[in-house]
């Protein structure tokens, strides 16, 4: 939809964002082990994903996802899926589509793990 005019605001009326609150429960889902991840990605919230995936770039001080994160604690295995999910460049997806992106990977690397 175009607007015939621009709108304008009177200066000290401006909508200014203050501050951002990040909400974090717990979504009863836990893993134990990398084909738990396989198992339970699918069920995970969009909100899930966008704070493992996306807000834990900015928030951790390695600048990785969480699942990267908890991955590399398994040793040498998962080192391609990591690789992968590093990969991933979420800015032009909407969080569906980096949820199924998501799914896609993890499912393709793990079954190419299991097969070697």
């Amino acid at each position: 939809m175009e607007l015939p005019t621009m709108p304008q605001v009177s200066p000290g009326d401006d909508f200014r964002f203050m501050q951002a609150v990040t909400v974090i429960f717990d979504a009863g889902i836990s893993l134990e082990t990398p084909a738990d991840l396989v198992k339970r990605l699918p069920e995970l919230s969009h909100g899930s994903i966008y704070y493992h995936f996306v807000e834990a770039r900015r928030r951790t001080p390695e600048r990785l996802d969480d699942f990267s994160t908890w991955l590399s604690g398994f040793g040498e295995g998962p080192e391609e899926l990591i690789t992968a999910l590093q990969s991933i460049d979420f800015y032009y997806l909407t969080l569906p589509e980096l949820k199924d992106t998501l799914v896609g990977t993890i499912c393709r690397d793990s079954i190419e793990v299991a097969h070697e």
